[in-house]
């Protein structure tokens, strides 16, 4: 019984952390985004930044967290690409960033407007 206890209790801890809004946060040399699935993406690290009003098609989800319109983590597209989405919410557009490996990161805030996002990262990162 104590065991059963233990692993609901951890389920229902990794739910709710998973559940909790992933910032995007601007540093002076860096974009970082906070969570499981976080990372930190240096400025020389990426190629392109934009937004965009449609996520890729996804078939499977390969590693992540999926809750209603939650998803974060690793998704393949229907053409076969490895993509993460951190999508907080369906809040379109979405932030598509492209790193210098091709590989890309689709983001999408709760609380905050995706569009003065990209504003205030275009002030920081402008020759993007």
């Amino acid at each position: 019984a104590y065991l059963l206890a233990a692993v609901l209790i951890f389920i229902v801890f990794m739910f709710i952390r998973d559940y909790k809004e992933t910032k995007l946060i601007l540093n002076s040399n860096s974009i970082e985004f906070q969570g499981d699935y976080g990372e930190i993406v240096p400025f020389e690290g990426i190629k392109s930044i934009q937004l965009v009003n449609e996520k890729p098609k996804i078939i499977k989800r390969t590693n992540g967290f999926s809750a209603g319109t939650i998803k974060k983590g690793y998704y393949e597209t229907d053409k076969g690409e490895i993509v993460k989405l951190i999508l907080n919410e369906e809040n379109k557009p979405y932030i598509l960033i492209t790193k210098s490996d091709g590989k890309k990161i689709y983001y999408s805030a709760k609380e905050e407007s995706n569009e003065k996002l990209f504003d205030s990262i275009n002030k920081i990162f402008p020759n993007i």
